[in-house]
């Protein structure tokens, strides 16, 4: 998507394969919550994975998201 500029190219990102990825984020974040707070020798480790999962998410996919809808704000 970083490649193309043109709202063609836009318009080729399905918007339910962004909110799938948006789902599977959070899904394994609050998955490798909980599994750090079950196991709390590992919960640093863990809790470190689940913020930069939902940093990447807010970064990254939410810019995807919003190029998908109005590739000129971008």
């Amino acid at each position: 998507m970083e490649h193309s500029n043109t709202q063609s190219g836009a318009a080729k990102v399905s918007i339910l394969m962004i909110g799938q990825q948006v789902i599977m984020d959070a899904y394994l974040c609050l998955l490798h919550l909980t599994a750090g707070i079950l196991v709390e020798s590992i919960f640093n480790a863990f809790a470190t994975a689940a913020f930069f999962k939902f940093v990447v998410f807010s970064i990254f996919e939410m810019r995807c998201h919003s190029f998908g809808r109005n590739p000129s704000n971008v």
